[in-house]
Parts: C-alpha cells; structure tokens; sequence
C-alpha cells in the first residue's frame, strides 16, 4: 500500500515563519525591558545607600559640635562654614583626668573615657575644661592644647590610665581631679569636583591629609549647608550659629531608561542639627 505523505504549503510555512517572529520580537522586548527596568531599580538602590549613608556619616561627625555664646570665636567648634563646605572641631574622646594636671601632662582614667580609640599624638588636640578666676566672675572655658605623646599610666589607686603629654607651653599647671577633657580632630566637609564629576569628600586638616570622597557622584549642588541663629534664620557669623540645616543630594552613576528617556537619577535628604550648649539668649 502506497502512503502519501504531504509537506507544508507556502502559505502555512509564511504563517508559521510570522508567528515565530511575532512571539520572539514580544520576548525580546520584554527581555530588554526587564534588564533596563533592573538596572535602574540597581541605581535607585545604589543611590539611596549612598545619600543614606553619607547624611548618616555626616551627622555623626558634627553631632557633637559645640558653641559656646558671647565666649569668643576660639570657644565654637565651628571653625569656618560656607554653603558647600565646613571646618570643625570633630569629637574622639571624652574624658576626666584622674590626679591633678601637671605643666605637661594629663592624666585621664581609661575607665571613663570614651572614644572610638585612643588619642593619636600630632592628629588629635585636647581642650580642657578651665576655670579662669571665679571671683573676677570669669566663666569656665574650653582651653585648647596640642599633644605630643600618649601612653598607658597608671593613675592613684592603680587604677589603669591614659597620659596625654602636651607641650610646655599649655599653662595647664593647676588643673583639678575630674576635670573634663575633650580629645578632638579637626576635620573639613565639603562639596568637591574630581574627574569631571561632583563627590562630598572629607578630610583631617589637623594631618594635612588630600581630600577623600564620602559619597558620591552628586549633583553640582549635592552638599548644602545653612546656618541658623537662634531666630532660625540664616547668619554669616559662625559665632552666632544654632542649629545646621544639612543636604546631601545624589546622583547615579550611570543613566538608566526613564520613561524611555536615557537619564541619571537623583535622591535627596535633609537633616537638622542642633548644637550643644545652644539653648539661651
């Protein structure tokens, strides 16, 4: 028995041909959707860490400025301030000195300090809390020193210390049990361009070190700041600030497809800050 075999037509090859690159063009499209729909979600995720974590940096470092009213411009941790950029004395340490001071060192029990590490010789200074004439009706003030060396000592009782040598010059002598001191840093924030593009970067003054990126890329205006006085409004005079207003605002690194617009995403936040010893007339 002959079997008849019969093959497609050409009608039913270019129908079949036609579907095949109708459900291909549909999977490929959907495809490309799918990889620039995730590679922006990966950007806006990538930009919202940055911002986070760069105002979370940044707050850290200036939560512990101070201002100290009618006290003179050396008694503010703020030591210069621009919309785009500020030096400050950063906080590493607080402490009380165990034993009386002597007219080169300080002895702080290691029990109540507290810092991130230890005080570091030609990259940390010290300010001490004095009492210059109580009868005159002078108030106590926060007297800076440099430090040369540290090391490990031991304070009366045995008890385990930190001595923090300064240099002769401090006039220091006289300074009681349990008097506060402060080890600080200074340090400089600010908006800065490198390789054609805008970064907040951070950096010790008291080291001299180059400027190192926080955060970024950012926008040309990607690091604000604005002063307040106690009125809340803006003020020039650093001796007279309150409160910081903060923004950091990002940009991603690479654009993405938006709306079928090829463009870099940007993510903003903002903070307030109050410093220390601010409230009062």
């Amino acid at each position: 028995m002959l079997i008849q075999r019969r093959g497609f037509t050409l009608v039913e090859m270019i129908l079949a041909t036609s579907l095949l690159l109708m459900v291909s063009g549909t999977l490929y499209s959907l495809l490309l959707g799918t990889q620039r729909l995730a590679r922006s979600q990966s950007q806006h995720l990538r930009l919202q860490s940055e911002v986070r974590n760069a105002m979370l940096v940044t707050l850290n470092e200036l939560r512990e400025l101070n201002t100290a009213q009618a006290q003179g411009s050396d008694q503010n941790d703020v030591l210069s301030a621009t919309s785009s950029g500020l030096t400050y004395r950063a906080s590493r340490g607080f402490g009380l000195t165990c034993q009386p001071g002597s007219a080169t060192q300080l002895r702080l029990a290691r029990a109540e300090f507290s810092g991130a590490r230890d005080p570091v010789p030609g990259r940390d200074s010290v300010l001490v809390l004095t009492e210059p004439d109580t009868a005159a009706g002078a108030e106590e003030v926060w007297q800076p020193s440099a430090i040369t060396a540290v090391s490990n000592a031991v304070c009366p009782g045995s008890i385990p210390g930190i001595a923090v040598s300064l240099p002769a010059t401090s006039s220091l002598l006289g300074v009681t049990l349990g008097t506060p001191v402060k080890i600080y840093e200074v340090m400089e924030l600010k908006l800065y361009q490198s390789t054609g593009q805008w970064w907040v970067g951070l950096r010790s003054v008291s080291t001299g070190e180059a400027i190192q990126p926080l955060a970024g890329p950012v926008t040309a205006d990607g690091l604000r700041f604005e002063f307040l006085d106690r009125f809340g409004q803006p003020t020039a005079d650093r001796t007279s600030v309150r409160s910081i207003h903060l923004e950091v605002q990002g940009r991603s690194e690479q654009y993405v497809d938006w709306g079928g617009v090829d463009t870099s995403l940007t993510q903003q936040l903002g903070s307030d800050l109050v410093l220390r010893n601010s409230v009062g007339p």
